[in-house]
């Protein structure tokens, strides 16, 4: 079963993420602190990090940024999302794998969470 971990401060969100995909048989562990960021990734070893930009004092894309520049995180796929409009540079500099506008559907959700799993 595929680990994803998802990391918003608004419950509602990591609510309704983790229903749409644990019924598509994936395994979703939910962080809303993201100051305990890199101890959940070393701790659940998610396949996928599915992660908002705007989270209070934190910033989704700087945090992007030292997941990929680190040696131990760098090949974890991440998929960034958000309700505000942001620049495609600014997403590229983080180099995130992906991003998704929120509100999202469904299926665009797990499409590109679907898209950044390993192969079997």
């Amino acid at each position: 079963m595929w680990k994803i971990l998802v990391v918003d401060d608004n419950p509602s969100i990591l609510e309704a993420v983790s229903l749409v995909l644990s019924r598509r048989k994936m395994e979703v562990i939910t962080l809303e602190d993201p100051a305990a960021l890199h101890d959940y990734i070393a701790r659940f070893e998610p396949d996928v990090l599915l992660m908002d930009i705007a989270m209070g004092s934190y910033d989704g894309r700087r945090l992007c940024r030292e997941i990929k520049t680190s040696p131990e995180e760098s090949k974890l796929p991440v998929i960034l999302f958000s309700a505000r409009n942001y620049s495609e540079e600014s997403i590229r500099f983080c180099k995130a794998d992906s991003m998704i506008a929120k509100p999202f559907r469904i299926d665009e959700l797990y499409n590109v969470v679907s898209n950044l799993l390993p192969s079997a």
